[in-house]
């Protein structure tokens, strides 16, 4: 996906992208399918990229760099700060609450 086509959708619509990535990754990872879960942490990684490259105001980059920096932890599964994707989609979960808002979804 180009910046310009991510540009197209709300920071919430992109933070969802990011929170189904994440859920498919925790699904593989369940179903040890280590190649799938690797290539849905790959997905969310480029899509945290799009996000901040789409937003630049400092405060919002440095929250989604950090963001990125848990999703990443995840995929080499280092877990140096020690959050699994799980948690990491329970931060997200607002986000796609507001993302079906924005659509109409209830």
């Amino acid at each position: 996906m180009t910046l310009q086509q991510w540009n197209r959708y709300s920071l919430a619509a992109q933070l969802a992208n990011i929170f189904v990535e994440l859920g498919r990754a925790e699904r593989f990872r369940e179903a040890a399918d280590r190649d799938s879960h690797d290539r849905s942490i790959g997905r969310a990684l480029e899509l945290a990229d799009l996000t901040m490259e789409a937003h630049k105001g400092f405060t919002q980059r440095r929250e989604l760099a950090r963001l990125r920096e848990l999703i990443a932890d995840n995929l080499i599964d280092v877990r140096t700060h020690h959050i699994s994707l799980d948690h990491i989609r329970t931060l997200l979960q607002p986000a796609s609450l507001w993302a079906a808002r924005e659509r109409g979804v209830e």
